[in-house]
């Protein structure tokens, strides 16, 4: 079995969701599919698996619950100083007290420019910046060198 990212793991050409993984019926399902001999190699590493990261888990664990005490003891301090908390985090945050505002975050990014026109399969008239998944017309026109990409160019 290969890690593929932190959501999935991949088995004879099958991706499986680590969600699917935590119910009995998908896990039943993939032992059903592998032989005796792989599904106790699938038990035993798992079992390692599971031996060599508990403690690093449970460390986590308590580090969780450290951290939410922490906050909470803050919390009740802030309110024995007479701070409201929705207004602490109004200023951290962003918002405002009051009449005033209060901003911390970022300002937000320009849209990008489109580079790219195409008709969709509706023959609708769309734009395309190049950033994230090509569209799919495009990507078919390519994919059966009916067009380049040059051909889409604004």
């Amino acid at each position: 079995m290969n890690n593929t990212n932190s959501n999935e793991v991949e088995s004879n050409s099958e991706t499986i969701e680590i969600s699917k993984l935590l119910k009995l019926n998908s896990v039943s399902k993939l032992l059903k599919s592998l032989s005796l001999k792989d599904a106790e190699r699938f038990k035993d590493v798992v079992n390692k698996a599971f031996e060599e990261n508990e403690s690093e888990l449970r460390a986590e664990e308590d580090k969780v619950k450290e951290k939410t005490k922490a906050i909470k003891e803050m919390a009740d301090g802030l309110k024995g100083q007479g701070i409201d908390i929705k207004e602490m985090l109004a200023v951290i945050g962003g918002g405002t007290i009051g009449d005033t505002p209060v901003t911390t975050s970022k300002p937000t990014r320009k849209k990008r420019p489109a580079k790219y026109e195409y008709q969709d399969e509706n023959g609708d008239q769309k734009t395309w910046t190049g950033q994230g998944r090509m569209p799919k017309p495009i990507k078919s026109a390519l994919d059966s060198n009916k067009a380049t990409l040059e051909d889409y160019k604004i």
